[in-house]
This record gives structure tokens, sequence and C-alpha cells, in this order.
């Protein structure tokens, strides 16, 4: 079974626009938006590099499952499951906040081993489905310009902390990662 990247609705919870309390949900996207923007960009790039390298490629593969789970997770608020979980997890029971995948859905989506002569070209699609689905932009600061755009990317996520009354000292740490 193969899994098409229009397959799946990304952000099914965050599409409906559920009203939740800001104080907990607006600093869980804004982690969701970081992970896809440092760790997730980063490894799209490194399927690019991994083309023709299948052992890579499967690593790779094993990874993005990984922070699929862990974006998933990030959104629920279950920020205390330890990363060895984030594979186990996403084969048994799938994922849910990210999108609706359960576990074979999920591995006929990441095609784990099949021969693939260039995995970035499948995967970019569904990269930029799921940034798309993002409510907001997730600049690439691997990008010539990422850099100013992530900038300005936590500058608006701090102002919009304060319009909705949040405390943004946990954006600290990011502004110090730039």
């Amino acid at each position: 079974m193969t899994l098409a990247e229009n397959d799946v609705q990304w952000f099914p919870v965050l599409q409906r626009a559920l009203p939740a309390a800001a104080q907990d949900a607006l600093p869980r996207t804004i982690a969701a938006a970081w992970l896809l923007l440092i760790d997730g960009n980063a490894l799209l790039e490194d399927f690019e590099g991994a083309a023709g390298e299948a052992d890579l490629t499967e690593v790779l593969k094993l990874r993005l499952a990984e922070l699929f789970v862990e974006i998933d997770l990030t959104l629920d608020g279950a920020n205390d499951v330890d990363e060895l979980h984030f594979l186990p997890l996403a084969l048994d029971f799938g994922l849910h906040t990210l999108g609706h995948l359960d576990g074979d859905k999920l591995i006929a989506l990441l095609q784990f081993g099949a021969d693939e002569s260039d995995p970035h070209a499948r995967l970019l699609p569904i990269w930029e489905n799921i940034l798309d689905a993002f409510p907001g932009e997730v600049p690439n600061p691997l990008l010539a310009d990422g850099q100013g755009d992530v900038l300005r990317a936590l500058q608006n996520w701090s102002r919009l902390c304060r319009a909705a009354e949040v405390d943004d000292s946990f954006l600290a740490p990011l502004v110090q990662a730039v």
C-alpha cells in the first residue's frame, strides 16, 4: 500500500480551530512550528543529500517518523515521553494531532524498505503539504535569507503571545539558538 501526499489531512485539530486555552495551546503550537522549521527542514535537506544511499535513507525515514511523533506529542502537550519511545509509539499507535495516520499508513507514507533512488523528490510534496497546512508561516532557516525569516517569526510569535496574554519567556532559548 502506498499513500500519496494528498491522502492525509495534516493538523486536523488546528485546522478545525477548536477553542483551546491560549495559555496551553499557543506555546505548544509555537514549539511544533519550531520543530518543523529547525528539525524538519534540516531532515528534508538530509534526504536530498542521501540520494542513492539506501541505508542512510532508511535511517532518515525512521528519524522523520520520530519527528512526526514528537510534533504530535508536542501539540498534545505530552512532553514527558522519552524519545526512545517515539518510534514504537508511531508504529503502534500512529499519529492523531499532526495528521490522522495509524502505524500502517505512516509506514506506507514514508515507504520504509522501498528501494528509492530519490526519496527527497517523493517526500518534498508531503513536506510542503504539512507546512501549508500548519496555521501560520514556517520559515526555512536553511535558505540564504532564512535566519532573518526565523527572527521575524520569533518576533511575531512574541507579539502573538503578548496579545493572548501568554508569557513569552519560553521563546528566549529559541532566540538564542538563532
